[in-house]
């Protein structure tokens, strides 16, 4: 997997000479989902009211870097991947899942709407925790290096466009000796370039 990160970084590298070559920046809003059916977080409020997480989801945000022509480019995202539950008391208990998600993403043009592409993803501070009444517990997780394969479609008379992507990544366990968790998704996320 480190030599998908190698390779990504050289193809990002060799095009930046080329001719019209054009860099935007983008705000980035999206939803996944994982593909795993297994619960990565799986427990109860003092409600009584039962919380499940899955390690794939589910609100994405961040900033994002496109760099390209009319032939070829890269994209480079830094984001918030989290998902979780909370208000079901008073005391405002809480189970999360979280990371930060860093991508880097040569891809190819095709006609004047699409692009697909391919590249690495790399999440680090990644952690599950538990906020009840009793207290807090937590669950850290190694920095884990992934795949992304993804297709995008660019909106009519603007630099916003929209993705879909494929992301295969696992998680290991920090502090004891767990199965891996799968992390693998599918998302949906917009790149919105604000008109200057």
């Amino acid at each position: 997997m480190r030599h998908l990160l190698i390779v990504s970084a050289l193809l990002c590298a060799s095009p930046c000479w080329a001719d019209g070559w054009e860099t935007d920046g983008s705000i980035n809003l999206g939803l996944t989902a994982g593909t795993s059916d297994k619960t990565l977080v799986d427990g109860r409020y003092t409600t009584g009211d039962q919380a499940k997480i899955r390690a794939g989801g589910l609100y994405y945000a961040g900033l994002g870097v496109d760099s390209g022509n009319d032939d070829f480019g890269v994209l480079m995202n830094l984001a918030y991947h989290f998902d979780g539950t909370s208000g079901h008391t008073i005391d405002d208990e809480r189970f999360v899942f979280r990371r930060w998600a860093f991508d880097l993403l040569p891809y190819l043009t095709v006609g004047k709407s699409f692009r697909i592409g391919a590249g690495a993803t790399y999440h680090f501070n990644t952690e599950a925790f538990v906020q009840l009444t009793e207290g807090k517990s937590y669950a850290d997780f190694d920095n884990s290096l992934g795949a992304t394969l993804f297709g995008g479609y660019n909106f009519p008379e603007s630099k916003s466009w929209i993705e879909l992507r494929y992301t295969y990544m696992h998680y290991d366990y920090s502090d004891f000796d767990e199965e891996e968790i799968n992390g693998s998704h599918f998302g949906l996320i917009l790149h919105w370039v604000p008109s200057i």
